[in-house]
């Protein structure tokens, strides 16, 4: 006589929490992705940048090219060891598409004085004119850029100019003066 023995099964119960566990952590982690996101920088509607196009008629001829339509701007500092072990803080501006296809830098030149200016007539755009180059990455972090671009204006149009802006917990813990005590102290008697 042959007995057959079927194997020891996990009872059905600890495995459905388990997996329940499982899946809450897994929402959990969607979700703070989204409130990252969301957080990190603020809403863009547009990124342009101009680019030479040299005809007969026009040679210095410049067009406004589209870089991201919508997206999220942010500022970015970055620590950098150079090459004597020296550390040195690299700033940019960089914009990352909504559907991820875009991820744009504008690299700021260390000692520079950078002087955006906002349109009268549209608030919400905010350009940015010197010389410099962005670059364009692909969607895999630690790639060489797939383009790199020179040129000397770059428009940053921002979905909501009266959005609050991005503020650190701390800093809204402390307190805030009132007017009238901001007054007094500034105009000794």
């Amino acid at each position: 006589m042959i007995c057959k023995t079927t194997p020891l099964v996990i009872s059905s119960a600890a495995t459905r929490r388990k997996n329940k566990k499982a899946l809450k952590k897994k929402k959990r982690k969607g979700k703070e992705k989204r409130k990252f996101t969301n957080q990190l920088g603020r809403r863009g509607s547009l990124v342009g940048y101009t680019q030479t196009v040299e005809t007969e008629e026009d040679p210095y001829g410049v067009e406004m090219v589209q870089a991201a339509a919508s997206c999220r701007i942010c500022v970015v500092r970055k620590r950098e060891t150079m090459p004597d072990r020296s550390i040195r803080m690299v700033t940019s501006i960089w914009a990352f598409s909504d559907d991820n296809t875009v991820r744009f830098q504008q690299k700021l030149a260390d000692g520079e004085l950078y002087v955006p200016y906002s349109s009268y007539f549209s608030p919400e755009k905010i350009s940015v004119t010197v010389p410099t180059e962005v670059k364009f990455y692909g969607i895999r972090y630690g790639t060489k850029p797939a383009k790199v671009q020179k040129t000397s204006w770059i428009n940053y149009v921002f979905a909501d100019v009266k959005s609050k802006p991005i503020s650190l917990p701390i800093l809204d813990s402390l307190p805030t003066p009132s007017p009238v005590h901001a007054l007094q102290s500034s105009h000794p008697p």
